[in-house]
């Protein structure tokens, strides 16, 4: 999709064309400066120069303000993965924020009862499942 709109007058899209040159601009600029710079850097520069931040700021509403407070854990998550790892590439930090999960690091012999989402349980195998918060409608009464 991103070629497409890069290459948007080649299809006789003119008007997505010259609606699209900032952000197919910020998306190149930012492409080429992946490697030279570090993830929270990049995370910063991304924040910064889409708007975003400032958009949400602008807002000024409750969502936001979470949205905002969701930024700055993501931040603080490229910043902890820097640290930690010895080479710290972009695609290294998405891999690792894609892949882990808090269930992952649980220990098999325990014996606990664990809370998590059924997304997050999704693939994973036990023994005994509750799902609470569910409710037996009748479809016909609606």
């Amino acid at each position: 999709m991103y070629e497409v709109i890069k290459k948007a007058d080649e299809f006789g899209l003119n008007k997505v064309f010259a609606n699209s040159r900032d952000f197919i601009e910020l998306i190149d600029e930012l492409s080429n400066k992946k490697e030279e710079m570090e993830v929270s850097e990049l995370v910063k520069e991304v924040l910064n120069k889409s708007g975003y931040t400032k958009s949400l700021e602008l807002e000024d509403t409750t969502q936001a303000e979470n949205r905002l407070e969701n930024l700055e854990e993501f931040l603080t998550v490229a910043i902890e993965f820097e640290e930690e790892a010895a080479e710290s590439t972009l695609a290294e930090f998405l891999e690792s924020i894609t892949l882990s999960s808090d269930v992952d690091e649980l220990e098999e012999t325990e014996e606990a009862v664990t809370l998590m989402t059924l997304h997050s349980a999704k693939g994973l195998e036990f023994p005994v499942v509750f799902l609470v918060g569910m409710e037996d409608r009748n479809i016909s009464k609606l």
